[in-house]
């Protein structure tokens, strides 16, 4: 089966060559395709969940030293790795939960207010 076109052929958006095709490009720069509007996460919160698996990875660390032997000594493993990991978890769940905020009042605006 082949789908009528009304005689219309189907729009084809072309990239610049040297450039791939990514999902939200569109013909103007700073356009996002509606696919890409509702995405819940952007760079910002990768960013944010990069930090707190650090976090966790240096509180496992921490906590994976051998030297620990009794708590009335001074053990990295007993008293710092604790602060790292639930700290690292508590960041990551604010990565996550953070929502995407759009900026009030650009360069473009202020400088139009000025002229």
């Amino acid at each position: 089966m082949s789908k009528k076109t009304n005689g219309k052929k189907p729009q084809v958006l072309k990239t610049p060559i040297g450039q791939k095709a990514t999902p939200g490009h569109t013909e103007k720069r700073g356009h996002r395709s509606p696919a890409m509007q509702h995405m819940p996460f952007v760079r910002e919160n990768f960013v944010h969940l990069g930090i707190g698996i650090a976090l966790l990875i240096i509180g496992y660390l921490f906590m994976s030293d051998d030297t620990f032997t009794d708590a009335a000594e001074f053990s990295t493993a007993l008293y710092i790795a604790p602060f790292f990991t639930i700290g690292g978890y508590v960041y990551i769940l604010f990565a996550i939960l953070r929502g995407h905020r759009k900026r009030i009042g650009g360069r473009g605006q202020n400088e139009q207010q000025e002229n």
